[in-house]
């Protein structure tokens, strides 16, 4: 009997943990926030700190947030957003009102060493209500030392503080709940969420939230959760937000991963105008549906380290193991970082200092601050197997830090799909030039993108995008270039090596001459010497009829009001002749 009723009380706290753990079904609450990052606000210091660069952020600052409304208040709870902070600082703590210091837990999916770990993570914790007064409030937070890593200076940070104040049933608000999909339905991709709310005139706003296995936003590592995060004082991570009737949500699922069978819940909540929320009803037990040809998996990392923060030209990797490559079409890499924002502050000289099996990507990552971004990757860059995934920096400072639980990568995987054309480059791979060169590439796949590299590294989406301006070389150069598409494989990589020319003589007699663009659209560039670029020319169709003729300076020519078809260009300057034939295409 003691046994049972010790298993009925187990049951019980772990209920009430869950229900305290952000609004439930049927709650009414009001949300008051703070965003802390404003000057130095945002870091709480060991008071016992020795180093030297510490005393700068001593004391801690006391802040302050106002509550209008405790009317009918039955319970609180705040939500911060926490910085992990220098690699091993302990003794993270708050308090309200000077009362007593309440622990602020570690990242739970970590469970060795959790403190020495680079992290941002959200926290909700119950705040007892007598803490709390209407009106202005203050609260604090301090730290302990450094556990790990030690350089003396223990310090975190938060950059916001919520306060919700949850209130009785009796307490005035609207009501709503979700109407399309229903429990145990089957939706697909990009499929619209539907809210019937009692009352649509008091509504001005509706947060759709979902509870899926996907890429983790909030930081506690765990990938099947509900979707959410604040880093801020807004909801981000979620499915969308609605502001007006109709009170209607697409849920972009693209890169969603595939689902189990009836896996997917969802959950509204509905803020009136006098800004108090109500949580409607979860639906749950829904299925995600897929064409057959059509599959999106995620892959998660193994080998995240602690302190994974690079600087001072050290590399750190963790690695991502891929089953199979096969019918990949499009992938995606997911890291949550702080301070990777591709500029000095990051990365130092390093330009791009990502590293996918050492094929180099920028970070998209804030300066001094946090970010959870989207690498669009060259599928061609990754393999079967493990998959190295390294940082990189040579600044002095901070350098950039790779928060838990690590990069992941979400691949689409589609059966039977078109692949891009190849990149062309004109002139060809191997020309000899003099003077300058203006080179163009293309795909003939319509609507492709083609980016391209001179560094000798193979491109993707994060290097120099050729838009179809002429690019200018003016020394032996070789290029890169592959072209994406959504909803395509991407092209081959294709290469173009262009050599000067600085010894050549043209001679007295009539030649082919190399026109740039080709096709073109409405100029074009001829290759020549400096000595020979300016000079008479003469334009005839494919019918034999003179269509344009003067005199070009610069060696440009401008074919504007020239239409689509071929031409032949009749070009002499200084007794030297040449003709070459052209397409313009538009």
């Amino acid at each position: 009997m003691k046994s049972r009723f010790l298993l009925i009380l187990a049951c019980l706290i772990s209920l009430k943990v869950v229900a305290q753990n952000g609004p439930q079904p049927g709650d009414i609450y009001r949300e008051y926030a703070v965003n802390l990052r404003s000057g130095d606000n945002w870091r709480v210091t060991d008071p016992k700190a020795t180093n030297p660069g510490a005393a700068a952020f001593l004391p801690n600052p006391t802040l302050s947030i106002s509550i209008d409304d405790m009317d009918q208040a039955v319970r609180a709870e705040v939500l911060m957003d926490i910085w992990g902070g220098h690699p091993g600082t302990s003794g993270k703590k708050f308090r309200f009102n000077a009362n007593d210091w309440m622990d602020i837990p570690h990242v739970p999916t970590l469970e060795s060493r959790p403190k020495c770990y680079m992290t941002e993570y959200n926290v909700i914790l119950d705040l007892p209500l007598e803490y709390l007064q209407e009106g202005a409030n203050t609260f604090d937070g301090t730290s302990g030392g450094q556990i790990c890593n030690n350089f003396n200076w223990g310090q975190w940070g938060w950059y916001v503080m919520m306060v919700r104040v949850y209130y009785h049933p009796d307490k005035a608000h609207t009501i709503g709940q979700i109407i399309q999909p229903a429990s145990g339905d089957t939706i697909r991709d990009d499929s619209d969420i539907n809210v019937a709310p009692a009352d649509s005139g008091s509504v001005s706003l509706i947060q759709i939230l979902g509870h899926y296995y996907g890429y983790d936003e909030n930081g506690d590592g765990i990938y099947k959760d509900w979707h959410r995060a604040y880093h801020g004082k807004d909801i981000t991570g979620h499915i969308g937000t609605i502001e007006a009737s109709p009170f209607q949500q697409r849920w972009n699922t693209r890169y969603v991963p595939d689902q189990e069978a009836r896996a997917v819940s969802l959950m509204a909540r509905i803020k009136d105008t006098s800004g108090i929320w109500f949580v409607s009803d979860i639906v749950d037990s829904i299925s995600l549906q897929r064409p057959d040809s059509l599959k999106v998996h995620m892959y998660t990392p193994v080998g995240v380290t602690q302190d994974f923060w690079v600087r001072a030209g050290n590399t750190k990797q963790c690695y991502i193991h891929i089953d199979t490559l096969d019918q990949g079409m499009e992938a995606r890499l997911y890291h949550r970082t702080w301070n990777a924002g591709d500029d000095e502050a990051a990365g130092g000289s390093i330009d791009k200092p990502l590293l996918v099996n050492e094929h180099s990507y920028k970070c998209y990552g804030n300066n001094h601050f946090f970010a959870l971004s989207s690498v669009p990757l060259a599928f061609g860059d990754l393999k079967s197997g493990l998959n190295d995934i390294a940082y990189t920096s040579d600044t002095q400072h901070h350098g950039i830090e790779v928060l838990w639980p690590g990069p992941a990568i979400v691949i689409r995987f589609v059966v039977g799909g078109e692949t891009v054309a190849n990149p062309i480059f004109s002139p060809p791979d191997g020309h000899t030039f003099q003077g300058i060169l203006n080179p163009s590439i293309l795909s003939e796949t319509e609507g492709s993108r083609v980016y391209y590299t001179t560094d000798g590294t193979d491109p993707n989406p994060g290097d120099a995008r050729y838009r179809g301006q002429l690019i200018r070389v003016d020394r032996d150069m070789t290029f890169k270039a592959r072209a994406f598409k959504q909803n395509y494989y991407e092209s081959g990589v294709a290469t173009a090596h262009y050599s000067k020319d600085i010894t050549s003589v043209i001679s007295n007699r009539s030649e082919n001459i190399s026109f740039y663009p080709n096709p073109a659209t409405n100029r074009l560039y001829l290759d020549l010497p400096p000595m020979y670029i300016n000079g008479n020319f003469t334009i005839v169709n494919s019918e034999g009829k003179v269509v344009r003729s003067g005199y070009s300076t610069g060696n440009l020519i401008d074919i504007s009001k020239l239409g689509n078809g071929l031409y032949i260009l009749k070009y002499n300057t200084l007794g030297q002749y040449f003709t070459g034939r052209f397409i313009i295409r538009r």
